[in-house]
């Protein structure tokens, strides 16, 4: 063999072994690819799966704490809160309640004792992104005063002039039976009972004035009972 063909025998092996070094080189920067993609992706499953469990203890938890509250007479549902642990995470928790009223099917929340409440399940837990919470609510009904009437009262309450007056209180005495009125001074009661009874309308700056409603029929629906309040001098 002559020198020139050694020489180029060399060449092509020492060729041939360079192109298997960058090929290795490729095949594992390929397989880290891979490695790591696949790593990112068993990361974000674990995470997600993590946020559903944490989703449906919340949710159970809410859903446990609705049943209790009714199965408790409408006068004790308060407001409560708690912690509890599920799996070694802890979970905070908390009840608001707040006395409901409706007008013209709106509900807002009532500035007295009605026979109407939202109950609001709120429960919370730490994630290493920041803060979860899970929200539940619910309305509960006092039906123990709803059986006692199906009937309803409404009007409007009106200064000597005819304006209405807003912020203006209604109530049966000796009853939780009372609203507020509306910016235009209409107001309305529900659950009313049957028969005849007495209904005050009252309001700062203005004489309290006393109504008689007579023969109040089974879900009867009234709703003509106006009061005119002379200002106080």
């Amino acid at each position: 063999m002559s020198k020139s063909d050694k020489n180029r025998d060399s060449f092509c092996a020492g060729g041939s072994k360079g192109f298997t070094y960058l090929e290795i080189v490729l095949v594992l920067a390929i397989i880290s690819y891979i490695v790591i993609t696949f790593a990112q992706f068993i990361m974000k499953v674990t995470a997600g799966e993590k946020i559903s469990r944490d989703l449906v203890v919340a949710s159970n938890f809410a859903q446990s704490k609705l049943e209790q509250l009714r199965a408790t007479p409408f006068y004790f549902i308060g407001e409560s809160s708690g912690t509890f642990l599920n799996n070694s995470r802890e979970y905070n928790w908390t009840v608001e309640v707040w006395f409901m009223t409706e007008e013209l099917g709106v509900l807002a929340v009532a500035p007295v004792m009605t026979d109407l409440k939202m109950a609001n399940i709120a429960v919370k837990w730490f994630n290493p992104d920041g803060e979860k919470k899970y929200v539940m609510s619910s309305l509960f009904a006092n039906y123990g005063a709803a059986n006692l009437g199906s009937s309803s009262l409404s009007g409007r309450l009106t200064s000597s002039d005819g304006s209405g007056i807003s912020g203006g209180f209604v109530e049966i005495p000796g009853t939780t039976l009372n609203a507020y009125t509306s910016y235009n001074g209409n107001y309305k009661l529900n659950f009313v009972p049957s028969g005849t009874f007495t209904v005050l309308a009252s309001r700062a700056g203005y004489k309290t004035k006393a109504v008689s409603v007579e023969n109040i029929r089974l879900q009867e629906f009234r709703n003509n009972v106006n009061f005119s309040l002379p200002r106080i001098e």
